[in-house]
């Protein structure tokens, strides 16, 4: 249907709003700064459907490669990264929903915070991580690049 891979150029648009989300939620909770939780939470509303715009558009691109030998392994170790680092995403996203659904106005509680905070580092690893292997698979495998 298309002449050229669709992943690669999604990536950087769920990347930046991925690592914008976190950065700016994280410094926000750290500095008790509504600006920066709020710049935050617009950026983390985007970040699930960007994963999944990108998610289905590495599938769609890896479909004629075959999942076989050392290529094969790290298509399959990239989307199943890529599968949690949405699935993770999600679950923030779910989390501030529910800190402005049932704490708005208020403070949350401690552990909630704490929760959601961990969630957020643990989506910045994951996304950086994904992207390590997206790295290798392009320019060490040369997968999709023409």
């Amino acid at each position: 249907m298309f002449d050229f891979p669709l992943h690669p150029p999604l990536v950087h648009f769920a990347l930046a709003a991925a690592v914008g989300a976190s950065l700016f939620e994280g410094l926000g909770l750290i500095l008790k700064r509504p600006p920066l939780r709020q710049t935050g939470g617009h950026l983390l509303t985007l970040v699930p459907f960007l994963l999944a715009a990108n998610i289905a558009a590495g599938l769609y691109d890896a479909d004629p490669v075959p999942l076989t030998g050392e290529v094969g392994a790290l298509i399959v170790l990239h989307r199943n990264l890529g599968f949690g680092t949405g699935a993770t995403y999600l679950v923030a996203w779910l989390f501030r929903w529910v800190e402005r659904r049932r704490f708005a106005g208020r403070e949350a509680p401690g552990p909630f915070v704490l929760l959601y905070g961990l969630l957020l580092l643990t989506g910045l690893v994951l996304i950086l991580v994904t992207g390590y292997y997206g790295g290798e698979l392009v320019f060490k495998q040369g997968v999709n690049v023409g």
